[in-house]
């Protein structure tokens, strides 16, 4: 079920060769899925979330998690057919939320992926909603944590 809605919840990978990492977050997590058959799954851990910026406006947020729901949430300012782009973005703040209305892969549509990190106090808020196309069932998942910035200049190893 997990390895479905990972699947599912992925929503797509964008390659460049231009892309240039801007910010580099580690981030202990809290992560909540809520069935519409009123199954709950909370888990805790840790995660990797990276802010890349594309050039020309596109820019991506992923999270990186051994958790499999949080690993696959992801936002990105890329237009594409029947998708919205959200971005209340400022400099205190990223908060992207896309929004796609296709009827594509796994899910119905609508459904939405949204990532808000406050750049002042490191606080992540991560939120995902659609339906599965093979049993009908309605998944909310919710992410939240602090996170901290890594120095990508010094490495460990």
């Amino acid at each position: 079920m997990i390895k479905v809605i990972s699947a599912v919840v992925f929503m797509f990978l964008f390659s460049s060769t231009a892309s240039a990492l801007e910010l580099k977050l580690s981030c202990d997590i809290k992560v909540k899925v809520t069935f519409s058959n009123g199954d709950v799954r909370d888990t805790q851990g840790s995660a990797i979330v990276e802010v890349m910026d594309y050039g020309a406006g596109k820019k991506y947020i992923g999270i990186t998690s051994a958790d499999e729901v949080a690993n696959s949430l992801s936002v990105i300012l890329k237009q594409e057919l029947g998708k919205t782009i959200t971005d209340n973005s400022d400099e205190n703040k990223w908060d992207i939320e896309n929004t796609y209305s296709g009827n594509e892969g796994r899910v119905e549509n609508p459904r939405s992926t949204r990532i808000v990190i406050d750049r002042n106090s490191g606080e992540l808020i991560g939120s995902s909603s659609f339906t599965q196309k093979s049993n009908g069932l309605a998944l909310n998942i919710g992410v939240s944590g602090n996170c901290k910035k890594i120095n990508t200049s010094v490495k460990k190893f």
